[in-house]
C-alpha cells in the first residue's frame, strides 16, 4: 500500500467517525431544515418532523404541507444502495390529502405547485428520467382521500402494498379500497403480479352498495397469462333499488325511470401479445383497448315509468357484448320483453285514438323483441360506429288475450356519422285483433293488416329524418264499415315517405299512397245498394309540426276515374287538395272533376266542376260544360251541429242560336229540337237536413224557337216561380205566352197562366189555368187543363170563337162541304195512350151563312133514294142557313162521327123553300185529331227538354 493510498483511508475514516459522533438531534435539525428549504423553493410552506435519521432509514412524522396530511412516512435503506439512488421500501400511514374533481381550482390545490413545476412529462405519460426498477416496495396505511365532485364529497380509503416478489423482476400488488359518499360505498380488493412492471396476472373483488336505496353490485375479474397474451375473466351481479335506478337512464323526459334493477354477466376478455409495463401509460391504455370481449348480460328492469305514456313497465332481456378486430358489438341474445302494467289515461282518452284501441291499452301491453338470427348484432365500431345486423322479430299484444296483436321483424343495416346514426332496414309488420275488427267504431273496421317498407334514417341539420328506400306495401283484409261494403282485400302503395325531427324537436313528413281500382258499394238504408268501381287513387302529404305544437302542411287526392253504373256516370281527373293548418279557412280545394255520361248516346256532355269547401262547412262550387258555354254556380254552408244547410244554385243564362250552342250539345236527348233560338236560365234555394232535400226556384224562358215533332214554336217565354222543388210546386198564376205554334194547325199570339201541382200522392201535373191564342181567324181558349208530361195524357175544354167556318170543314176531313161564316162552341177533348178522345163537341155558327155540298159521290150512292133525297142534294148545293149546329163524337179507338143540324133554304130550290136538317156524318176527322195529337206531342217534348236543360248535371 501506498503513502498516499494510506492517507485517504486515514482521512475517510477520520470523516466517518466525525459524521457518526455528531449528535442525532442535530442531524435531524439539519435534515428538517433542508426540507423546508425545498418546500420554499416551491412556493409552499409545510412542516415536517424527522423523527429518525441514519444510515439504515429515515422516519417523518407530522407531515403537514398545505391540504396532505401524513401520520408517519418510514423509508428503508442500505447506504450503498441508497448512494447508488435506491431506497429499499417505503411505509406510509395515515395519509390524509384533499383533491377537487369539481373544475372550479386545481386538483390538488395548492400541491399541484409540486406536480406543475416538476419534471416535463414523456410522450408515453411517464416522468422524463424515471427508472421503474428503482422503485422501493411500497406500503400504504390507513390512507384517506377526500374528493370534491359536483355531485359532493366523496372519501377514498387505500391500504395494501406494492412489493417484489420472487425473481426475475416479479412484483405483487395487494390493495383494498373503500369509496364512501352520501350515495353510495364502494368497497373492494385488488390484487396483481408484475414482471419487469408488466402486468401478468390480476384478481378484483369490488362491491357498491346504496345504503338508502339498499341496492348493491359485485364485480369479480381475474386473470391468466399465456405465451398468447393474457385473458380476463369478469363476472358480475347488481341490483338497484329507488332513484339510484336513475343510473340505467339517460336524463331525458322521453326515457323511463325503474325502482329496481338487476344486473347479472359473466365473459371473458383477450388481450393479445405481451402488456407494455407500468411506466408506459399511453401504451398500457391502447393494449387494454384492444382486447377483445365476450360477454354475456343478464337485465331485469322493474317498476318503470314514463311521463305521459306508461306506469308499471317491466323489461327483460338476455344481451351481449363482443369486440373483435376493433369493433365492439351489442347482442340480442335472446328474447327482450317489455310489459306495460298501466297506459297513461293522457294516452288512451286521446281524442284521435280509437275507442277500440284506447279500450285494448288501458289494462296495459306487452312487446316481445326476439332475435331472428342468433345473435342479432349492433356493431360499435372504434373508428366508425356501425348496426353491421339488425334482424328482430317483434311482437305487441295488449294484456287482454285477442284485443291486438302486433307482429313483425326488422332487418338492416348502417352506421353512425359525428351527427347521429345511419340505418337501412327493412320492415314486416301483420296486425290482427279485436282492436282491428272495431278500428273506428261505429261497427267500422277490418280483420288483419300487413305492412312491408324499406327504411332509411340518417342524421340531418343536427336531427334526423327517416325516408323509404323503395316503395311500402300495405295490405288490408276483410275491411268493413257500416255504409260501405268493400272488397274482401285492399292493396296499398307508399311510394316515397320522409318523416324528419329537427335538432329543437320539429317534426316533417313528407309522403304518399296509392290505392288500386276496387269496387264497393255505398249501403243506404231502404234503398238498393249504389256500385261504386274506383279506379287507382293517390293521396300525397306535407305536413309540419313546430315545437309549439303548430302545424301547417297539405294533403292532396288524386282519383283517375269512379263509376256509378246503376246512374250512367263517370267521375274522372279528380284533383283535390286539403289544407291541414287549424288557422287556415279552406278544408278543400278541388281543383278539378270530370263528370260525364257512360250512356250510349250520353245523356249530357262532360261537365268539368271546381270548387271550395270551408272549415265551416261553407262551400262554393262551379260546374262548366262545352267550353265554358254552360256554367253552374252554387254557395252554401252546411250546419254539421243542427244537420241542415242550404245553397244557392244557378245556371248561367244559356244563349240558343242556329248554327251556334244547341240543346243537344248539352243534352244528346234533345237532339229532337231542331234550330233553337232563345234563351234560357234558371235559378234555386235548397235546403236540407235529416228529413231531405226541398227548396225553390225560377225558371226563365225567353223568346225561345225551335222546331220539333214536326211543329214549330216561335217566341216562347215563361217565367215560372217554383215554391216547392221536392215535389216540384209553384203559385197559381205563372204566366207564358209565344208568337206562334204550327203543330198541324196554327196558333197565334199564345197567352196564358200555369201552375205546377204536386199532390201527396202521384206524380207532379201541370194544370194551364187559362190560355188564348189566335185560331183560324178566331179565337181558342181553354181553362182548367191538366198536363201529365210523364204520361202524356191531358184533358181540355178548347173553346172556339169566330173560327172560320170554310176552314173547319177541312180539319174535320169534310172536303166536299163548303161554307162561310163564323162558328164557335166547345170541343171536350182528351188523350190518352196517344189516342185522341172527344166527347160531345158542340159548335154553333154565330150568325147567317152560306154552305154547299155538291158531291158526284154522294149523289151516285144515294141516287136510288127517290124524289125527296134528289131535292135534299139540291138544296145543299147553295144552302143559306139561319141556323147552324155541329156536334162531334170520337170515342176512344173509334172513327169521329159529326153531326150537323141545319136550318135554312136555297133561294134556288122551291122558291126559297125553309129547310130543317139533321145530317150525320162518319169520318176520321184526321187533320183536326193529328194536329190535336201533335200538339200534345210537341208539349210533352218542350216540357222534358225544359226541364232538363234546368236541372243541374
Amino acid at each position: 500500500m501506498s503513502r498516499r493510498t494510506r492517507l485517504l483511508l486515514l482521512l475517510l475514516i477520520a470523516l466517518l467517525g466525525l459524521v457518526l459522533g455528531v449528535p442525532a438531534l442535530i442531524r435531524q435539525e439539519v435534515a428538517e431544515f433542508a426540507i423546508a428549504r425545498a418546500l420554499a423553493a416551491r412556493g409552499l410552506e409545510g412542516r415536517v418532523k424527522v423523527s429518525r435519521l441514519d444510515l439504515n432509514g429515515m422516519e417523518l412524522t407530522g407531515i403537514e404541507v398545505a391540504d396532505l396530511r401524513l401520520r408517519r412516512v418510514l423509508a428503508t435503506y442500505r447506504i450503498g444502495d441508497l448512494l447508488a439512488g435506491r431506497i429499499a421500501a417505503v411505509a406510509i400511514e395515515g395519509l390524509e390529502m384533499r383533491l377537487d374533481l369539481t373544475g372550479a381550482g386545481p386538483p390538488l390545490g395548492e400541491l399541484q405547485k409540486l406536480v406543475g413545476q416538476g419534471a416535463s412529462q414523456g410522450g408515453n405519460g411517464a416522468t422524463a428520467g424515471f427508472d421503474p426498477s428503482k422503485l422501493p416496495d411500497i406500503r400504504l396505511g390507513d390512507a384517506r382521500i377526500l374528493l370534491a365532485t359536483a355531485r359532493g364529497p366523496v372519501a377514498a380509503r387505500l391500504d395494501g402494498s406494492f412489493a417484489a416478489s420472487g425473481g426475475e423482476g416479479r412484483r405483487q400488488a395487494a390493495f383494498s379500497i373503500g369509496i364512501e359518499s352520501a350515495e353510495a360505498r364502494l368497497a373492494g380488493e385488488l390484487r396483481a403480479v408484475f414482471a419487469d412492471f408488466a402486468p401478468r396476472q390480476l384478481e378484483a373483488d369490488v362491491r357498491l352498495t346504496l345504503p338508502a336505496h339498499d341496492s348493491r353490485a359485485e364485480v369479480r375479474v381475474t386473470t391468466e397469462q399465456d405465451a398468447g397474451g393474457t385473458r380476463a375473466r369478469l363476472k358480475l351481479s347488481g341490483e338497484i333499488d329507488g332513484a339510484a335506478a336513475g343510473l340505467f337512464a339517460p336524463a331525458s323526459a322521453d326515457w323511463p325511470s325503474f325502482r329496481h334493477v338487476r344486473l347479472t354477466g359473466e365473459g371473458v376478455m383477450d388481450l393479445a401479445g405481451p402488456a407494455p409495463t407500468l411506466g408506459e401509460g399511453r401504451a398500457l391504455a391502447d393494449w387494454i383497448g384492444r382486447a377483445g370481449m365476450e360477454l354475456a348480460l343478464g337485465l331485469a328492469l322493474r317498476g318503470g315509468a314514463l311521463a305521459g305514456v306508461a306506469t308499471g313497465i317491466d323489461l327483460d332481456a338476455s344481451l351481449g357484448l363482443a369486440r373483435r378486430e376493433g369493433a365492439l358489438r351489442f347482442l340480442l341474445t335472446g328474447p327482450l320483453r317489455v310489459n306495460f302494467a298501466r297506459l297513461d289515461s293522457r294516452l288512451v282518452s286521446a281524442p284521435d285514438l280509437p275507442p277500440s284501441l284506447a279500450r285494448a291499452l288501458e289494462a296495459g301491453a306487452v312487446l316481445t323483441l326476439e332475435p331472428n338470427k342468433a345473435p342479432a348484432l349492433l356493431a360499435l365500431r372504434l373508428d366508425r360506429p356501425a348496426i353491421e345486423t339488425a334482424d328482430f322479430a317483434f311482437r305487441l299484444a295488449a294484456a287482454r288475450t285477442g284485443e291486438l296483436a302486433l307482429a313483425g321483424t326488422l332487418a338492416g343495416q348502417g352506421d353512425a356519422t359525428p351527427d347521429g346514426p345511419a340505418l337501412a332496414a327493412a320492415l314486416d309488420l301483420h296486425a290482427s285483433g279485436a282492436v282491428l275488427a272495431d278500428l273506428l267504431g261505429r261497427g267500422a273496421g277490418l280483420s288483419a293488416l300487413r305492412a312491408a317498407f324499406g327504411l332509411s334514417a340518417s342524421p340531418e341539420g343536427g336531427g334526423h329524418v327517416l325516408t323509404l328506400s323503395g316503395p311500402g306495401r300495405i295490405e288490408l283484409e276483410g275491411a268493413r264499415h257500416p255504409e260501405l261494403r268493400l272488397p274482401g282485400r285492399i292493396g296499398l302503395t307508399v311510394p316515397e315517405l320522409r318523416v324528419g325531427r329537427a335538432a329543437d324537436g320539429a317534426l316533417s313528413l313528407e309522403g304518399g299512397l296509392r290505392s288500386e281500382a276496387a269496387n264497393l258499394a255505398l249501403l243506404r238504408k231502404d234503398e238498393t245498394p249504389l256500385e261504386v268501381q274506383l279506379g287507382p287513387a293517390e293521396l300525397t302529404l306535407q305536413l309540419q309540426r313546430s315545437t309549439a305544437g303548430n302545424t301547417k302542411g297539405e294533403a292532396k287526392v288524386r282519383l283517375s276515374e269512379a263509376q256509378l253504373p246503376a246512374h250512367g256516370l263517370r267521375l274522372a281527373a279528380l284533383r283535390a287538395s286539403m289544407p291541414l293548418a287549424p288557422d287556415e279557412a279552406a278544408l278543400t280545394l278541388v281543383q278539378s272533376l270530370r263528370i260525364a255520361s257512360t250512356a250510349t248516346p250520353a245523356a249530357f256532355a262532360p261537365v268539368d266542376l271546381t270548387g271550395r269547401l270551408e272549415r265551416n262547412l261553407a262551400f262554393r262550387a262551379e260546374a262548366r260544360a262545352l267550353d265554358g258555354a254552360v256554367r253552374i254556380l252554387a254557395r252554401g254552408r252546411h250546419d254539421a251541429a243542427r244537420g241542415r244547410g242550404r245553397a244557392s244554385v244557378s245556371l248561367a243564362e244559356l244563349e240558343f242560336r242556329p248554327g251556334g250552342l244547341q240543346p243537344a250539345a248539352l243534352l244528346p236527348a234533345l237532339g229532337a229540337l231542331r234550330e233553337v233560338a232563345g234563351r234560357v236560365g234558371a235559378r234555386a234555394e235548397l235546403v236540407w237536413d235529416a228529413g231531405g232535400m226541398d227548396g225553390t226556384g225560377r225558371i226563365d224562358l225567353q223568346g225561345l224557337s225551335l222546331g220539333a215533332a214536326g211543329a214549330t214554336i216561335e217566341g216562347l217565354t215563361l217565367a215560372l216561380d217554383l215554391d216547392r222543388l221536392n215535389p216540384p210546386r209553384s203559385p197559381p198564376g205563372q204566366p207564358f205566352s209565344a208568337a206562334r205554334v204550327s203543330a198541324g194547325l196554327d196558333l197565334g199570339k199564345i197567352q196564358g197562366t200555369l201552375r205546377v201541382e204536386s199532390p201527396a200522392q202521384g206524380r207532379p201535373t201541370i194544370r194551364v189555368e187559362a190560355m188564348k191564342a189566335e185560331f183560324v181567324g178566331g179565337e181558342l181558349r181553354f181553362a182548367d187543363a191538366r198536363i201529365d208530361p210523364v204520361s202524356g195524357s191531358y184533358g181540355a175544354d178548347l173553346e172556339l170563337d169566330g173560327v172560320d167556318l170554310e176552314t173547319l170543314f177541312g180539319l174535320l176531313g169534310l172536303a166536299e162541304l163548303h161554307g162561310s161564316g163564323r162558328i164557335a162552341g166547345t170541343l171536350p177533348v182528351r188523350l190518352e195512350d196517344g189516342d185522341v178522345v172527344v166527347a160531345q163537341g158542340r159548335l154553333s155558327a154565330v150568325g147567317p151563312g152560306r154552305l154547299a155540298f155538291d158531291s158526284p159521290a154522294a149523289r151516285a150512292a144515294l141516287g136510288g133514294g127517290g124524289a125527296s133525297v134528289e131535292l135534299l142534294l139540291d138544296a145543299l148545293k147553295n144552302f143559306h142557313y139561319e141556323v147552324l149546329e155541329l156536334t162531334l163524337d170520337k170515342p176512344r179507338g173509334g172513327r169521329a162521327l159529326v153531326g150537323l143540324r141545319l136550318q135554312g133554304a136555297n133561294p134556288d130550290v122551291l122558291e126559297a123553300h125553309p129547310f130543317n136538317l139533321n145530317i150525320t156524318l162518319d169520318t176520321d176527322a184526321t187533320p183536326l185529331l193529328a194536329a190535336l195529337a201533335q200538339g200534345q206531342d210537341t208539349l210533352q217534348l218542350l216540357l222534358g227538354s225544359v226541364s232538363r236543360l234546368v236541372r243541374p248535371p
